[in-house]
This record gives structure tokens, sequence and C-alpha cells, in this order.
């Protein structure tokens, strides 16, 4: 499978594992190091995958620049 990517849900639980020669993602539970059902199949030759916010919560005030990310899932 040749992986070649990982990333980490921000909670700590889960690991996606990008295998480059699969074209696919594994998902591990970082508890008991096994793989979460059957890989998932993506695009040619995966080397590099993040996990994105999945929201957009935005400034408080009018003249707040910060916008904050949230992870929701």
């Amino acid at each position: 499978d040749n992986p070649f990517g990982i990333a980490i849900t921000p909670d700590g639980t889960k690991a996606y594992v990008a295998n480059f020669d699969a074209d696919t993602v594994s998902v591990i539970n970082t508890a008991t190091n096994a793989v979460v059902g059957s890989p998932i199949t993506v695009g040619d030759l995966p080397f590099g995958i993040a996990i994105c916010p999945a929201a957009v919560v935005p400034p408080t005030t009018p003249t707040d620049p910060a916008v904050v990310l949230k992870f929701t899932g």
C-alpha cells in the first residue's frame, strides 16, 4: 500500500493514512491501532492528507478581524 501521509483528528481518536500505491485512505483507531472499516477509495497516488475544520465561527464584533475555525466531526 505504501503509506505516505498521515493526519490525526483533533480529538486524537483516529488517524487517516494515505496509501500511495493503493489509491486509498485507511482510518485507524488510535486506541487499538486497528483499521476501521474498509479503506476509502480516493484519486491516483495520494501522498498528502489533512483534516480541515468543518465550520467557521464569524468574528464577535464588526471590528474583530479574527475568525475561529472549529472542528465539528
